[in-house]
């Protein structure tokens, strides 16, 4: 349970959601402030956020996770002839 309450932390951080204090975390997640503050702070030890004057976002090592999932889809191959008409179309080079 423990587990899926920090993901929950994780999805709370959105587009519009980038950078948040624990309430804010707590009222989005519906957790209470102390489970909140727990997880927070676990997921600052493990890297998975940082913090700056109470405020909260995500780290680069989230993309470990997206990285790992996209790689074991092969979403390169399903990519890739797409990026290479738009750089047929622009006559540039797109990575």
């Amino acid at each position: 349970m423990t587990f899926a309450k920090g993901l929950e932390v994780l999805e709370a951080f959105s587009g519009t959601d980038r950078s948040m204090t624990i309430p804010n975390i707590a009222e989005k997640t519906g957790l209470n402030r102390t489970v909140a503050r727990r997880l927070v702070l676990t997921l600052q030890y493990l890297g998975y956020l940082e913090c700056s004057n109470r405020v909260y976002k995500l780290t680069p090592k989230i993309l470990g996770l997206a990285g790992e999932f996209l790689q074991g889809r092969d979403i390169g191959k399903h990519v890739t002839p797409i990026l290479r008409s738009y750089s047929l179309k622009l006559g540039e080079g797109i990575s």
